[in-house]
Order: structure tokens, then sequence, then C-alpha cells
């Protein structure tokens, strides 16, 4: 786990691989750069793969491209129970709408 507090911006320089680790997954050890306020480098080496979080600049991800692909899910309607809930209107929000709608009249 880590709190905002300890997380810092940095470049990645080098990437080591190492030998694969547990379940054949490849390990990495990364050479770092930090730039202090001063804009003065500080290199770190061997910093292993699960010490770096890896965080999308604000609003760069995926989520935000112009025309993204998307599609529907395709999961057909036989796979839910049936019921009453499957087209449930809550009964005290149509009430507010039709109270709001008297007052405007």
């Amino acid at each position: 786990a880590y709190d905002a507090d300890n997380l810092f911006e940095v470049s990645i320089v080098e990437r080591q691989e190492l030998q694969e680790g547990n379940g054949g997954t490849m390990a990495f050890n990364y050479t770092i750069r930090w730039l202090n306020v001063k804009q003065e480098a500080t290199y770190v080496a061997e910093v292993p793969h699960k010490a770096i979080v890896f965080v999308d600049y604000p609003e760069q991800s995926d989520h935000f491209v112009e025309m993204p692909f998307r599609h529907p899910i395709g999961i057909p309607d036989d796979v839910f129970p049936q019921g009453l809930w499957r087209n449930f209107v809550d009964l005290e929000d149509e009430g507010s709408e039709d109270a709001e709608e008297e007052e405007k009249k």
C-alpha cells in the first residue's frame, strides 16, 4: 500500500530485466531520475518494480480519448433472474418529480 504523500514524479532512465519471478512473471529493476525543486537531478539505481506506481497524468488515460471504441457487453437477459426488481422504479423519486411539476403550475 502507498499514500499520496510518498508519491514522487520520476523519470525511468533504464529498466533491467531480472530472472523470472514466481508464477513465470518477469521481474524488473529500474534506474530512476528525480528532479528536486531546484531542478537538481538525483539518480537511484536498482529500484524494484513493486516500489513504483505508474499513474496516468490527469485526463490522459483512455477514458478521455475523443472517439473511444465502445461496444455492448452483450449479456443475454435470461442470465438474470426474473422478478419485479428488473423494472424497479423508486416511487419516492417519482412522487417528488410530480410534486415539483405541480409547484411549477
